[in-house]
């Protein structure tokens, strides 16, 4: 549950944090965040991703968590699209992922949004005993152990301005998305 725990929080308190990298799963959309029936999210959730720089890490042919993919192209609607890619370091030494990475430029001074996407099924770990399907979900013990996957360098490049943190004594919203009333 921590890429979507990640998803939530970013939905619902963006504003405030400087960077967020889920991995290996998708948003799960609380309550009216995103209304199936709008082309977009509610504009509480877009206030809060607009400045945050979010990059996901997935694995194309995990489904174990769910996949963000269609999300990510979603939310990015109409921005520019970058991409490229590489081949980064695997769990064992000498073998590597092939990776596709997607970086779409918000119009208006938004933040990057980024879908870094390892080519499955995962080949990079023959010794591991767990099935394919569980392997192509455990992508953060690439991302994590791997400064070539640039998680930490990704954080380290955003900070949050001081009038975007949150100060002692202003409440936090637990349910900033109110369910429209019927008519």
């Amino acid at each position: 549950m921590g890429a979507a725990g990640v998803w939530d929080l970013a939905i619902r308190y963006g504003d405030f944090l400087a960077a967020v990298a889920p991995i290996a799963g998708r948003c799960h959309w609380p309550e009216n965040s995103w209304p199936m029936s709008s082309p977009t999210p509610h504009p509480q959730v877009t206030q809060h991703l607009q400045l945050l720089p979010l990059r996901a890490y997935q694995t194309n042919t995990d489904m174990y968590a769910d996949n963000p993919t269609e999300d990510m192209e979603w939310l990015c609607k109409g921005c520019t699209e970058l991409a490229s890619e590489r081949d980064l370091p695997g769990v064992e030494s000498g073998k590597y992922c092939r990776v596709k990475q997607r970086v779409w430029q918000h119009f208006f001074g938004g933040a990057a949004m980024e879908l870094w996407s390892a080519q499955g099924p995962l080949q990079d770990w023959p010794s591991c005993h767990l099935s394919q399907r569980f392997n192509d979900h455990l992508l953060w013990f690439r991302v994590y152990a791997n400064p070539d996957w640039g998680l930490g360098s990704f954080f380290q490049q955003h900070s949050v301005s001081r009038a975007r943190q949150w100060q002692p004594g202003l409440p936090l919203d637990p349910r900033p998305f109110e369910p429209e009333k019927a008519s």
